[in-house]
Order: C-alpha cells, then structure tokens, then sequence
C-alpha cells in the first residue's frame, strides 16, 4: 500500500491590545462555542483575576479592537477521488507489466479492473478529526474514508470549517490503485472573530512543499505528472462572497510552491490546495511507499502598527488621610504577558480605602 501523509501547520503574528481609565475593565469574552458572537462587557478591576481564571477565551479590550489573537486558522477538511483514463487501460503482467489498449495475445492481463473488487487495491484516506471550538487540544476521533474509483471527492467533513482535522502525520492518503489517477485537496480555514473585520487588510503568505518523495531515479511529482492549484473562497462582513485563484492549475515539478494575496474584509476563508495525477494511462511504480507533504499559512495585519505591543495598565490609589494618597502602578508588557501576570498577582485584591483603576498613574497621586 502506497501512502502519502500531510503535514499542516498555520502561523499567527501576534499583537496586543490596551485599555484606559476607568473603575472597570472593558473585556471581550469568546463563549464557548468559537462560531457564536463575542460578548462584551466591563469588569470591576477587583474581580479581574477571578473573572480571568473562569473564563479562559477572553481577552482585555473592546470587541471592536482588533487583535490577531481573534483569528483562527486550522485543517477543516481533506478528500480524495480516483477518476480513470477515458480510455481503456490494459495492463499485460506476463509481458512486464507493459500498459496498452487491449490484451491482445496476453494470458494474464486486466483491463480497468475497479479497485473496489479487490480491497488491496482499495483508495482510502485515514484521518483525525472533531468538532471545532478553538480548544487547544480537542478530542481527536480516528476515521477512513473510503475513495475508490469514485468521480465525486469523499471528504472528511460536510460541515467544513465547524470541525478541524488533527495535524502531524495523522492525515494519510493510501492508494492501492495500479494506476495514477488521484485527485485530493486539503482545506486551510481561517477565521476572523475581530468584530469589525472589514476595517483591516490581512496579508496571507503560504506554500506547499514535498519531502522525502524521491524513488529510484524521479519523485512523485515527476512519476505522476502531478498538477497543483490553490483557491481562496471568503465570506465578507456582509454576507458576499467572492473566490480567488492563488495558484494556477499547474504542474508541480519543483520542491515547493509559494502564494500570496490581501484579504479584504473577509469574516471567514477556506484556503484549498488541490492536486491532481495526470498520469493517468502510468502503472504505480511498486516502491513508492510514503510521500509527506506540509501545507503553511502565515498571516499578518497589513498595517504593521497593528503588530506594536502595547502596555496593559493599571493604578492602584490609596487614601491615606484627608488630601493624602499613595499611589502603586502596574504594569503588564502586553496582552499576552497581562493574562500571565494576573494569574500570578496579588495586586487585584481589594483592600480599606483603596481604589483600583485601569490606565497609569495621575502625577501628583491623586484619585482619578
């Protein structure tokens, strides 16, 4: 059995976001479920670590700031189809396997046999997958998915962003055919949770690229003569959708590929890689075992300004005695290090005469 694996692996540039000035915190809170609307709401600066601590989706800021932590990309979907030549195709196993229109004197020959006769020579692709809710580490369950001389794609999900497939090795096409004729893509989804995604431009850099797919003197895509394409399908803020071609439906000869487009706008995308054996009429060479692929999304705002830590901070006023105060600030370098320094803090707690207030310090110390 011949198997090729996928390696899927998408990167987020990261930023942080800041808050001023009052007695309560603006937060926005990711239910459980990723797909439903974000909820905003003010939190008494005293409560800040035990609302923290029980609500581990949100983050500190208006759900109308944008933050890249708010978009998501992961592995939706996978599928594969077998389409044969339109002619017929003979192999003759007593004269080395030669391919031809008919059997002709042959004694031992096959002719477009379907592979779905003979369970060794199944098409079939294995997979983990579970429902999507932006865990970091969902329940995987473990399927196959049969695909053999099928003209339509057997897919691993129907609902195809609301469930994420498990990366690593764990996405495998197995072809048991005798002859080339695959045809499988892969679906990258990305996901904009920013509230108002219309109002910032995303780059998206990504590329595909083969290892270990070499065999006696060519490689895969040299013995298959395997075309490569890759679509962007978006769902805008306001319903429309619009694709794009990131790749031509080209040969794919070389180590890697690379594409890049601005997405505009866009709440939700789908970026799929399809490829094609066009080898149709080609016997499967017998010591092709295992080609491994890896599939890269990066994105980035395309103001970079967007990307520049800004400070969390806080102030915390004392009243000492009439006119008299003490104050104590604190500060967190971004969003990320405020959701660790919180945890750890003992600064939020409440105490006798003492105000907590979000923002810097007054100059002189005095209540806000």
């Amino acid at each position: 059995m011949k198997s090729l694996s996928i390696l899927l692996k998408a990167l987020i540039l990261s930023t942080s976001t800041a808050m001023a000035g009052t007695t309560c915190l603006t937060v926005c809170n990711q239910p459980a479920d990723i797909f439903a609307a974000p909820q905003e709401s003010c939190v008494a600066n005293t409560s800040v670590k035990s609302y923290f601590a029980s609500n581990p989706l949100a983050t500190p800021g208006s759900c109308a700031q944008f933050d890249v932590k708010k978009i998501k990309t992961y592995a939706c979907n996978a599928g594969l189809r077998f389409v044969k030549s339109s002619e017929q195709v003979c192999i003759l196993r007593d004269q080395n396997n030669v391919i031809a229109t008919s059997c002709g004197t042959s004694q031992n020959c096959e002719c477009n046999t379907p592979d779905v006769v003979n369970p060794l020579k199944a098409n079939y692709f294995n997979f983990g997958i579970a429902d999507y809710t932006g865990a970091a580490s969902p329940s995987f369950i473990t399927k196959t998915m049969n695909a053999s001389n099928t003209t339509t794609y057997a897919q691993a999900s129907i609902n195809s962003g609301r469930q994420v497939l498990q990366d690593g090795s764990a996405l495998q096409f197995q072809f048991g055919s005798d002859l080339y004729g695959a045809e499988y893509f892969v679906d990258l989804c990305i996901l904009n949770k920013n509230l108002n995604p219309s109002r910032f431009d995303l780059d998206l850099t990504g590329r595909v690229l083969f290892a270990n797919s070499v065999f006696i003197n060519t490689n895969y895509n040299t013995a298959s003569s395997l075309y490569n394409r890759v679509e962007l399908s978006c769902t805008d803020s306001d319903g429309s959708q619009y694709s794009k071609n990131l790749l031509t439906d080209s040969a794919f000869l070389t180590a890697e590929k690379k594409y890049t487009k601005t997405i505009t706008g866009s709440k939700s995308c789908v970026v799929r890689h399809f490829f094609k054996e066009n080898a149709k009429n080609k016997i499967r060479e017998s010591n092709f075992k295992k080609v491994t692929f890896q599939t890269d999304i990066a994105l980035a705002p395309t103001d970079p300004s967007l990307l520049a830590p800004v400070p969390v901070k806080f102030c915390k006023v004392k009243t000492e005695s009439k006119n008299k105060y003490s104050c104590t600030a604190w500060t967190s370098a971004s969003t990320e290090a405020f959701l660790n320094d919180v945890k750890n803090s003992s600064f939020f707690t409440s105490q006798t005469n003492t105000t907590i207030y979000t923002g810097a310090c007054s100059n002189p110390c005095k209540p806000l």
